[in-house]
């Protein structure tokens, strides 16, 4: 079977979802909890009478069920929506839209589709973009300097700062509440950097793709995307300094782009695992547990779901009654 890394370059042209709330340092009073809510991919669909196919974002339950299109290409039938993430209080979403092979913007709108905005412009592929805990930034991946760097700035499109400058590619950001940049160099291995660039750490060391990375919001935990093993991607996962590597699938086909839940609990990933047609093409969302257990397939059509992104529902804890008088 043709490996999972060179299908997924094929399908995004090299470019490859961290699920993001409000910051507690941002917020008076108790602090909140986060649940998990819906849980938004990208689908290939049909978009014309001629059979022609593009991207669109959808959301759904964890069960599969409230199935609904929440982005339409900015009105043009042949643009791509891929990578969304939803904001830190569940509130907003981000994705990049591929208007041509060489032209990718980042567009933003609240959770149910409406108030969509571009905030980028010019000849360039931005990709993967997360929130920061705040919501007042964005970090993503664009190739304005030739090669792919990641990339800041404020949620409204302004105060572009540039994070990373090297010859190598640097994509798939994920950020924690404490500000802390996860991202893949060259889809070879994962780095870690502070929110202003500084302090990088590579955290993995092994033959093969290591890519996709997604830190949980407290920063103990990233899982990623690897064929270290031989054979197709599978899911691992390792403390955020690098140490405890654990695989967490092991499966004959691929597993990848691995998004923990708002609760730490769960992880959704994309999988051609459920496919019986020998259609490698055909990836589902499914759900397991943290430690890899529990697999359920959650969408069930002959189509391309890929890059799921769990949305947080954010509550605040009952007060703590003051001591009696």
């Amino acid at each position: 079977m043709t490996s999972f890394r060179n299908r997924w370059r094929t399908l995004i042209g090299g470019v490859l979802l961290a699920l993001l709330v409000t910051s507690p340092a941002a917020i008076a009073g108790p602090v909140p909890i986060a649940q998990n809510g819906k849980i938004a991919f990208s689908r290939n669909v049909t978009v014309s009478g001629n059979g022609s196919k593009a991207h669109r974002i959808l959301t759904m339950t964890p069960l599969g069920t409230q199935l609904t299109t929440v982005s339409n290409g900015g009105g043009v039938i042949t643009n791509d929506d891929t990578f969304a993430s939803y904001s830190w209080n569940g509130s907003r979403i981000v994705l990049s839209r591929e208007i041509s092979t060489s032209e990718r913007q980042l567009v933003t709108m609240n959770s149910d589709g409406s108030g969509s905005k571009t905030i980028t412009q010019g000849v360039s592929r931005k990709t993967t973009p997360v929130f920061t805990a705040d919501g007042s930034r964005i970090i993503y991946a664009s190739d304005n300097d030739g090669d792919y760097e990641i990339y800041s700035r404020k949620a409204d499109g302004s105060g572009l700062i540039q994070l990373t400058k090297n010859t190598a590619d640097d994509m798939s950001p994920s950020v924690d509440a404490n500000g802390r940049i996860f991202f893949t160099r060259d889809n070879e291995d994962i780095f870690r950097m502070n929110s202003d660039g500084s302090g990088i750490v590579q955290l993995t060391n092994s033959p093969g793709w290591n890519s996709t990375p997604d830190v949980s919001r407290s920063g103990a935990v990233v899982v990623f995307s690897s064929d270290r093993d031989g054979g197709e991607t599978e899911i691992y996962s390792m403390k955020s300094d690098g140490s405890s590597e654990t695989r967490l699938t092991n499966d004959p086909d691929s597993d990848v782009c691995p998004e923990i839940s708002p609760d730490g609990k769960q992880i959704a990933f994309c999988t051609n695992r459920f496919d019986t047609g020998g259609d490698v093409w055909n990836y589902d969302i499914a759900t397991m547990s943290i430690g890899g257990a529990g697999v359920k397939q959650i969408t069930k059509l002959p189509t391309i779901d890929v890059e799921p992104s769990w949305q947080p529902v954010v509550t605040l804890p009952n007060p703590v009654p003051p001591p009696p008088m």
